[in-house]
């Protein structure tokens, strides 16, 4: 009777047993976005404890060119159909603007008129949203390296990534409202490149569209993303893109460039001589051999600044540098330097070694600010490092993460975040 009492007892517990499923393992995309989420508040949280210093500041310097000597941005929102249509500079300069080739920069203008219809222009949550933007590039960095960048290292992605945001070359960006047209640059050429990414790998011809639409704004806020017309092949065929696929992905990039540029040259006309004025054109007075010494030296004192952000200066206008020769030795190591890294990122293309990616990067982002195709207005910023940093950032990441000693890692990140962030605060 014992026995034929304890059998259903068995049977119940078997059959409990079992109804337990099996544990779930998560896939790699999951597991991949949830490492990616983590990071990317971690980026968040450090644009805010690097940057929320900044926001009790008023108006500086070149925020009069932009917003409070601006008589079309002072108008508020209905200022925006003249900063559409008219030069950049024309709220503060007028008809007189003089600089080569004009500027076409009409987005964050844009976002100060309907600060000024909005808050009547208060500087304070200017400053807040230029701290959120910078927030929103890094959060949107981190989906870009981990997807198209190191998709199989998590950890240089995360390096990269901190070394990206507490880089204190970034301070004249971030605490500088004028600047904001480099964040948003930045942030819509991030997201139209992962789009790209999308259209190559769904057909969807909706991601192709909404990655030309966010890359057009990338110009429409400042014209350096148009180096990625030649980046963005660069960029998939890193990735082992095929050909076919490679014109594909690029495609909406181009078709954005070719439609700012006529747009901007139907606004800004095709004004490409040099102003007569030595402010708004350093090498004026130069002869060549000290305008491309000049140049050259400056490059040089790009790469210090990455590696050593220590002098900072928010004035690098006429006679902040003299002019140089090629005689002077820091010239011809810039040259040198320059000339290697030319050698290296040729030499990783072949077997697309990611080091070289982001030289290459570094060096098309520069390009266009080096004052060696075009005349700036300026013969150095250190905002003209913010996007090339980027590549920067990439390469140091990489290297950081091929240290075997992980004590040795921690305390390198922690001595660099502590030494960043005494000298942003500061700054």
């Amino acid at each position: 009777m014992k026995k034929q009492r304890s059998q259903p007892v068995i049977q119940e517990k078997q059959a409990t047993t079992a109804s337990v499923p099996a544990p779930v393992v998560p896939s790699f995309w999951e597991t991949l976005r949830t490492q990616t989420r983590w990071m990317q508040w971690l980026m968040v949280i450090l644009a805010v404890v690097f940057y929320a210093n900044s926001i009790p500041n008023q108006f500086a310097l070149d925020d009069a060119v932009s917003i409070t000597e601006n008589k079309v941005t002072l108008k508020g929102i209905a200022g925006i159909p003249d900063l559409l249509t008219k030069d950049s500079f024309y709220g503060f300069l007028g008809e007189g603007n003089d600089l080569a080739g004009g500027r076409y920069r009409p987005l964050a203008l844009i976002t100060f008129a309907i600060e000024q219809s909005l808050w009547n222009g208060n500087p304070h949550i200017a400053h807040a949203i230029n701290v959120f933007l910078y927030a929103l590039c890094g959060w949107v960095l981190i989906g870009f390296l981990r997807r198209q960048i190191f998709p199989d290292q998590p950890l240089a992605v995360l390096l990269a990534g901190i070394i990206f945001m507490i880089h204190p070359i970034h301070t004249e960006v971030v605490a500088n409202i004028k600047s904001r047209d480099e964040l948003l640059s930045l942030l819509f050429l991030l997201l139209s490149l992962q789009f790209c990414y999308h259209w190559i790998q769904k057909h969807a011809i909706s991601s192709a569209m909404i990655a030309g639409s966010l890359f057009f704004l990338s110009l429409l806020a400042k014209e350096t993303a148009i180096p990625f017309l030649g980046v963005a092949p660069l960029l998939f065929w890193y990735q082992k893109k095929s050909v076919s696929e490679i014109l594909k992905g690029s495609l909406p990039v181009w078709i954005a460039i070719a439609a700012y540029l006529v747009l901007r040259f139907s606004v800004t006309g095709f004004k490409m001589d040099d102003s007569k004025e030595l402010l708004n054109n350093p090498y004026l007075n130069a002869t060549f051999e000290q305008k491309y010494a000049t140049i050259f030296w400056v490059l040089g004192k790009y790469i210090w600044l990455l590696f050593f952000p220590v002098e900072l200066a928010y004035d690098y206008s006429f006679n902040q540098i003299p002019l140089k020769s090629f005689s002077d030795p820091a010239v011809l190591i810039s040259i040198g330097l320059y000339l290697a890294l030319l050698g290296f990122a040729f030499a990783g293309f072949v077997s697309r070694n990611t080091i070289s990616l982001g030289i290459w990067w570094y060096l098309a982002g520069i390009s266009l600010v080096s004052n060696l195709v075009l005349n700036v207005g300026a013969p150095m910023g250190e905002r003209f490092l913010f996007q090339p940093s980027i590549g920067f950032a990439v390469v140091i990441g990489l290297l950081l993460s091929k240290l075997s000693q992980k004590q040795v890692l921690l305390a390198t990140m922690l001595g660099l975040t502590t030494l960043s962030f005494a000298r942003t605060v500061t700054r």
